[in-house]
Parts: C-alpha cells; sequence; structure tokens
C-alpha cells in the first residue's frame, strides 16, 4: 500500500441545529413502562437526562465530535407505537435459532433485552433485568465517566427497560447479545456488562437487520453498553455491526487494577454508524487493545470516535483501526489516547489507516495524544492511500488476475484483525462477508479454496 501522511484542517462550524422541530426528542409513545412502577434510581437518571437533554440538545454540524456525521436524518425520524410484546419474543427467538441450541444468546429486540427468553445459563453468569436488579438490591454502580450529552443522554432518558449481564469466574464459550428490529421507527437499547475481580469471559454483539431497503434506512437504533472489568478480569468484547438500521452506539469500559480488556470492532457498511467507545483505566497495572476494521460502500458512513483515559499508573493500551473505504463511502476516524498526570510509567499508541479504492472514496482520520506526564511512552499516527501497483504486479506474475490480487491485497489489509476474534464461528462469518464486499470478491474466496 502506498501511503499519504495526512494533515487536519481548521474547522469552521455552521449554524446548530436548534431543537425545534426535532422529531427524535418526541417522547416514546405508548411506553410498557409505567413511571409509577420505575425504580427510583432510574427515575433519578432519567430526570438527569432529560436535564441534560435540555442544556445540551442533540449534536449539530457546530459539534466538532460530529462535524463530519451529519445526523439529520436522525432528527427528523419521529418515534413509533412501540410492538407487541408477542411480536418481540416471535423476533427474537427467530434469530436465537441463526445459533447452536447450546450457545448463551440474549435478543434485544426493538431495544427491549429479553432477560427471560435465555435457558440454560452456564455457571457464574446472571441474566436480568436493570429493574429487577434495583429492586433487588443487586445492581452494580453505574459507569459514569463523563456528563451523559446527547444520544446518550436521550437513551438514559427514553430506554424502556436494561439489561444485567454478571459474569463470575472463568467462561469457556461467548456469550452473545442480538439487536434486531421489528420495524419500530426509533428503538433505544441499555446493557450493563460486569466482570467480578478474576472473572474471563468473552461477549459478542452483533448489530443485524434484513436486507438493506430504504424502509429499514429510516428506522434508528440508539444502544449504550456500559462495561466494568473487575480487578484482575479480563474481557473481550466483539462488537459486529452489520446493520441495515441507522446505528448510534455509546459504549463506556471501566477497568479496575491490573484488569484486561479486548475490543474488537467489526463495521461492515450502514446507512449511518457512529460508535463512541470510551475506555478509562481506573486501577493501576490495566491493559487495553482497541481494534477496529471496517468496509465502507456506496454512499454509507462509518464513523468510529474512541477515547483511553489513563487515570491510574502503570497501564497499556494499544489503538489499531484498519478501513477499506469504497465507490462514495466515507470513513471517520477520531481517537484520543489521554494520559493524565498520575498515570505515571503509561504506555499509549494508537494507529489508523485507510485505503482507499476509488477517487470518489473519502476518509477522515484524526488520531491524536494529551499528556500530562513525563513517564510516558506513546505514539500515534494516520495514513490513507491506495494499493501498492507493484504488489499487484507481483502477484499477477504468480497468476493471480488482476481483480484477484486486488482482493487479495486488500482483503490481507484488514484479515489481521479479524483474525484477532477468539470465537471461531464469528470470525469465519466476518472474514466471509468482508471478502464478499469486495470488488472480486468471489474471486478471492476462490482462490482461498484453491489454496485450502
Amino acid at each position: 500500500m502506498s501511503e499519504v501522511r495526512v494533515s487536519q484542517a481548521s474547522v469552521s462550524a455552521a449554524p446548530h441545529d436548534g431543537e425545534e422541530g426535532i422529531a427524535l426528542l418526541r417522547p416514546q409513545p405508548g411506553s410498557r413502562v409505567s413511571p409509577a412502577t420505575e425504580a427510583p434510581e432510574v427515575a433519578a437518571m432519567r430526570r438527569a437526562a432529560e436535564r441534560a437533554l435540555a442544556q445540551w440538545g442533540l449534536p449539530g454540524r457546530k459539534d466538532e465530535a460530529w462535524r463530519f456525521t451529519p445526523v439529520r436524518s436522525a432528527l427528523e425520524l419521529s418515534p413509533s407505537e412501540p410492538a407487541d410484546v408477542w411480536d418481540l419474543e416471535r423476533a427474537g427467538a427467530e434469530v436465537r435459532a441463526r445459533f447452536a441450541a447450546d450457545a448463551v444468546v440474549l435478543p434485544v429486540v426493538d431495544g427491549l433485552p429479553l432477560v427471560t427468553a435465555v435457558e440454560g445459563l452456564p455457571a457464574g453468569v446472571q441474566l436480568m433485568g436493570l429493574d429487577d436488579a434495583l429492586a433487588g438490591s443487586v445492581a452494580p454502580e453505574p459507569v459514569a465517566l463523563t456528563q451523559e450529552r446527547h444520544f446518550r443522554a436521550l437513551n438514559t432518558a427514553r430506554f424502556e427497560r436494561g439489561g444485567l449481564l454478571r459474569v463470575e469466574g472463568e467462561q469457556e464459550h461467548p456469550i452473545h447479545v442480538l439487536y434486531v428490529s421489528t420495524g419500530a421507527t426509533v428503538s433505544h437499547a441499555r446493557l450493563h456488562v460486569e466482570l467480578v475481580r478474576g472473572a474471563r469471559a468473552s461477549v459478542i454483539e452483533h448489530f443485524v437487520s434484513a436486507k438493506r431497503t430504504d424502509e429499514a434506512a429510516k428506522t434508528l437504533l440508539n444502544a449504550v453498553t456500559d462495561v466494568r472489568v473487575g480487578a484482575n478480569a479480563e474481557l473481550e468484547h466483539v462488537r459486529v455491526h452489520r446493520s441495515a438500521q441507522q446505528l448510534v452506539g455509546d459504549v463506556a469500559v471501566e477497568v479496575g487494577a491490573d484488569a484486561r480488556y479486548h475490543s474488537r470492532v467489526v463495521t461492515l457498511g450502514g446507512p449511518l454508524m457512529r460508535l463512541s467507545l470510551h475506555v478509562a483505566f481506573v486501577g493501576k497495572g490495566g491493559s487495553a487493545t482497541l481494534d477496529g476494521a471496517y468496509h465502507v460502500a456506496g454512499r454509507d458512513l462509518v464513523d468510529h470516535h474512541t477515547r483511553v483515559e489513563h487515570r491510574a499508573p502503570h497501564c497499556t493500551s494499544h489503538q489499531d483501526y484498519r478501513g477499506v473505504v469504497d465507490e462514495k463511502g466515507t470513513s471517520v476516524f477520531d481517537g484520543i489516547a489521554w494520559v493524565h498526570e498520575a498515570a505515571l510509567v503509561s504506555e499509549a499508541h494508537q494507529q489508523n489507516r485507510n485505503l482507499l479504492l476509488t477517487d470518489t472514496a473519502v476518509a477522515h482520520t484524526k488520531p491524536h495524544l494529551e499528556i500530562d506526564t513525563d513517564s510516558v511512552v506513546a505514539s500515534h499516527g494516520a495514513t490513507v492511500g491506495t494499493l501498492d501497483e507493484d504488489q499487484v504486479f507481483y502477484l499477477r506474475s504468480r497468476g493471480l488476475r488482476d481483480s484477484q490480487a486486488r482482493a487479495l491485497l486488500t482483503f490481507a489489509f484488514v484479515r489481521e484483525l479479524l483474525a484477532r476474534i477468539s470465537d471461531e464461528g464469528t470470525r469465519h462469518k466476518v472474514e466471509e462477508e468482508m471478502a464478499a464486499r469486495l470488488p472480486d470478491g468471489q474471486g478471492l474466496l476462490e482462490l482461498f479454496g484453491e489454496v485450502e
């Protein structure tokens, strides 16, 4: 791949979108949760979120973090009446059937986690509604890394029932979470994942939907996932975005002392896909790896914002995001590693690499560091480029067609990150889907068949 260094341009903000006429701010009609039966803690969270919405509203073009990601199409969506619970359970059963009978799968349909539909939980795994956890005084402390704003505040104000996944001990098999839609215009999903001290697990969130249609693109899923990795615990957290919906995701992760957090993000297009991933070290000796592989084509827009905060000493973080942008697709990467003054002997690295397959593809990239101590080893970098024609020529000289050679080099660009997913079934699935999205992807799969 030939590479070109990228410089950052200054920003000229346009007028902020006013709140008047923002249909998305309207209350959800026909809510299935009565305020009278809601836990006091949740009611307090909602009041705080409403105040944040009143203060900050939803993002517009003047917000630096959203300048490349217009959300007008989402703001114009008006929440629809929720589907009947029976329809949700039926949709959940249909997607559950895609997995092996003994797999642990939590369906989240139209934002509602169907915790009672999950059977055969292994020892050490608890799954319950957040309201039930609060009523039973077993709910964990919220993960509060920053003041809630924008879509996260909207989620807190509107989500119906959250889910709590608590893990103890070492789990041999992954725990799957499936987000699907029955066609609800706007959905807000909420999940809290808690690994207690010394636990070890893999949690895989799948965002799936039916075929790409104009109707699917006029729906929005606003999903918040909070994660706490306890002292000396280890979590592999995989997210696979292959949704035809507009998707706004917000993930907040608290990493305890000597804990390990591994984020694997795979994004396969989407009319609007925005992920904000915020990781904070709150105990000495933690580590985090943030990997991301994405493919964007058509007129899709994918946006990954990462933020790693070193608040404690002797912690290490590595961020590695790589993307392939084709046709008129647009990708955005904005990553920051912030090393606080108290975080002595820290190590923070990040890189973002982009491969453009056409002249009309666009990649915006901005990795950056904020360092408040001298006791740190840090690096960051970004590249945007095209395929190396010398490598294409070499592969053609070995008997490959031109299109096969280009597909092979493109796939190799991101395959290293896909290969880090530990669950074999998920890994093979995303590799096949990534290959199938490339020009002459079928030729690439044929090539693998010949090799294997």
